[in-house]
């Protein structure tokens, strides 16, 4: 199981990934929270597969 954190950043088995490629605000921006919604409606009831291809300085995985 996954859980959303904001539009751009999810975490799978305690690990913090921020997806390559997306540029998402944080949730205390403007439009952070539509964007989390975006991506919850998204990855909401699918399946998905997370490939680590780097870590990013935030100490997120990418």
């Amino acid at each position: 199981m996954a859980y959303i954190v904001d539009g751009h950043t999810l975490i799978i088995q305690k690990t913090q990934i921020r997806l390559f490629g997306i540029d998402a605000p944080e949730l205390d921006h403007r439009h952070g929270k539509s964007a989390k919604c975006a991506l919850v409606s998204l990855c909401k009831g699918k399946t998905g597969r997370a490939e680590i291809t780097a870590q990013a300085t935030s100490s997120a995985m990418v």
